[in-house]
């Protein structure tokens, strides 16, 4: 993984997506949990976040919900949205999961 699995690495998404439009694809989709969009921390590190925001906005890059409970993170089971969003578009799944 681009970030060494020592942290998130946004630049590495970065560099999937450039990969496929370089290949000519123009659907991409990429699921992130949506508590990737807070503040980086020692313990989980992310870097360049900057980088999903402009995904975003290309409408590139989805946040998939995620909330706290008593102060614990709880995602939510993003592979339903990877696998709906493949099922309903006759796409493929790429993930390092």
């Amino acid at each position: 993984s681009h970030g060494n699995k020592e942290g998130f690495s946004c630049r590495g998404i970065q560099l999937a997506v450039d990969w496929f439009l370089e290949k000519g694809h123009k659907d991409i989709t990429v699921f992130v949990p949506a508590w990737r969009k807070e503040q980086s921390r020692p313990d989980a590190p992310i870097t360049d976040q900057e980088i999903l925001r402009k995904l975003e906005k290309e409408k590139i890059l989805v946040f998939t919900p995620s909330r706290r409970v008593q102060g614990r993170r709880v995602v939510c089971y993003d592979d339903r949205f990877i696998v709906k969003l493949a099922f309903d578009s006759d796409g493929i799944i790429v993930s390092n999961d």
